[in-house]
């Protein structure tokens, strides 16, 4: 039997398909139907044909967006959010409003949920992600705040605590301080920020124990000059205690330097990467280092010959601003 002229058309066409034919046409054919489709006299009568339905559309649209940009604004001050981030929480409203309007139920969930890893991974908090979420009906799940750097530091959540990678995550609490000893332990900046406060935080304070805390650089993954140090910080009481700094360090290794004048503060303490058997005088490198000096300001340079060890006390940093 003959076929039909459309089955012949449609037979045809799959042909071309096959065979490549549509899948890429002529640069000169793609650039002549560019041009006819930008000539002036057929974009006026386009845009002239649509303009009130577009305007119509704007009244619905506009109103609406800029809702959602006010409230998202002031869930965001209302938290203390800096003003650098304020901005990509209003995206993460605008593209949350775009995927309301399209989707619901189930997708918009996933939606919402890709959305709120994608820019927890850009340093925004989940936490406050799913507030802004709330406005419009879904529940994401907040990612879980890394305990260390990805590769380039990306993550990295602006002017808020965050404690290196210096450590496993195999926790001591209440470890007690050391009087009269120097403890250095390495932690690594894997892109150029500047830091705009240091802290250590007390688990168990001891009446009349005090410390200072510092920032090295390093030299063949050794301590070596003191760049930023604390005055005499009361450990008597438990709690973050806190330095604010001023302090830009370029991908590095660095060590930060614990000393205090007596025994007993507790302290969070955490088992290093180096995960050695005991402390050892010839093994370098290390991820911590300690050695006797009597209680006083941080020493510059660090000392020479101190001993490798197992332990290290978290460290908390805070980031103002990835460079």
């Amino acid at each position: 039997m003959r076929p039909r002229k459309r089955d012949s058309k449609q037979f045809k066409a799959t042909k071309q398909f096959i065979m490549g034919k549509l899948m890429v046409r002529d640069a000169e054919k793609r650039t002549k139907k560019y041009e006819r489709g930008i000539h002036p006299e057929r974009l006026g009568r386009t845009l002239e044909a649509v303009k009130p339905i577009m305007v119509d559309q704007e009244k619905v649209y506009l109103p609406q967006i800029t809702l959602v940009e006010q409230k998202v604004k002031a869930l965001c001050e209302a938290q203390g959010i800096s003003t650098i981030q304020i901005a990509q929480y209003i995206n993460f409203g605008r593209q949350l409003y775009s995927k309301a309007k399209r989707f619901s139920q189930a997708t918009l969930s996933a939606e919402a949920q890709y959305l709120t890893d994608f820019w927890t991974s850009r340093g925004l908090r989940g936490s406050k992600l799913v507030e802004i979420a709330k406005l419009f009906g879904v529940t994401p799940t907040a990612p879980a705040l890394p305990t260390a750097y990805y590769p380039l530091g990306y993550w990295l959540p602006l002017n808020e605590w965050i404690i290196p990678p210096s450590t496993s995550l195999q926790p001591r609490i209440g470890t007690a301080t050391w009087a009269n000893m120097l403890e250095f332990d390495v932690f690594q900046i894997m892109r150029k920020v500047r830091l705009n406060a240091m802290a250590i935080n007390i688990t168990l304070g001891v009446p009349d124990v005090y410390g200072h805390i510092g920032i090295y650089n390093s030299e063949n993954h050794y301590p070596k000059n003191l760049l930023v140090t604390s005055p005499e910080l009361d450990f008597s009481i438990t709690g973050l205690k806190t330095v604010d700094i001023d302090l830009t360090l370029d991908p590095s290794i660095n060590f930060h330097c614990l000393n205090a004048n007596l025994d007993g503060a507790g302290l969070t303490e955490v088992v290093c990467r180096a995960q050695l058997v005991k402390p050892t005088p010839t093994l370098s490198p290390a991820s911590s280092y300690f050695t006797e000096m009597p209680y006083g300001d941080l020493p510059d340079p660090a000392p020479e010959g101190m001993i490798a060890d197992v332990y290290s006390f978290e460290f908390w940093i805070r980031v103002a601003e990835l460079l």
